[in-house]
């Protein structure tokens, strides 16, 4: 590309002419920029039930009623002896996980009470399906109705191993029960979760020691029930 630059003076015009050479460049990708703010960042939520009206024993019996405490020493699951089914409630208070946030992991910790080895013991952990759990009333067809409402999402814990005394046992993955709850449209941080640890719907073989044993809030302070949960935000 030629160009002429004509300079005009009283004494005389000059002219100069300049070759423009043009070179293409290849451009390089712009590096999106990203605010520290959207960068999600994980939390985790350590709970453990605090008292005791906050959790609670049932058994479900082919002779109804059955049975129910709120003050037993211990929270069981399994199939007992021939007719009996097992389960337990658990309330934690004061879920501090906000609206929106994605559940990363989540398990139940339970202290072993009492030595259990029966091999095909099978229990199924959800959660009662409201916004804000209350605390669990002295009455079992009302703890029934509640766990009639519980997550779609359930989880199975079975053929728990190495039910030793004293020893602390995880669950499985409960994440996507308690992203359930938070997902819930009137769900607010600071909310109460109940969740169900039980075989009421009778999928273990009824025999010898085909249960396990926890520690309830009334059977120690120290061992009752916890929950772990890592959140992202």
């Amino acid at each position: 590309m030629r160009f002429t630059l004509v300079k005009n003076d009283k004494s005389r015009k000059q002219e100069r002419h300049y070759d423009l050479r043009l070179q293409a460049v290849r451009a390089v990708p712009a590096v999106p920029f990203t605010s520290p703010d959207l960068i999600p960042v994980d939390y985790t939520l350590d709970l453990q039930v605090i008292a005791s009206a906050d959790d609670c024993s049932r058994v479900i019996s082919n002779a109804p009623p059955g049975s129910w405490s709120l003050t037993s020493v211990s929270a069981s699951a399994g199939g007992y002896d021939f007719a009996n089914r097992l389960g337990a409630g658990f309330r934690f208070v004061n879920v501090t996980i906000p609206p929106g946030a994605r559940v990363v992991s989540a398990y139940l910790t339970l202290r072993c009470r009492i030595a259990k080895n029966g091999v095909d013991d099978k229990s199924r952990i959800s959660a009662e399906a409201v916004d804000n759990a209350s605390a669990i009333a002295d009455d079992q067809d009302a703890f029934d109705t509640r766990w009639a409402t519980r997550t779609t999402a359930r989880i199975d814990w079975d053929n728990i191993s190495d039910w030793g005394q004293n020893t602390d046992k995880n669950s499985p993955d409960i994440k996507t029960v308690i992203q359930e709850i938070v997902n819930r449209a009137n769900w607010v941080s600071g909310n109460s979760i109940v969740i169900f640890w039980e075989d009421f719907e009778d999928r273990s073989i009824h025999v010898a020691e085909n249960w396990r044993d926890a520690y309830s809030y009334d059977g120690s302070v120290t061992y009752a029930p916890k929950i772990h949960v890592l959140y992202s935000i």
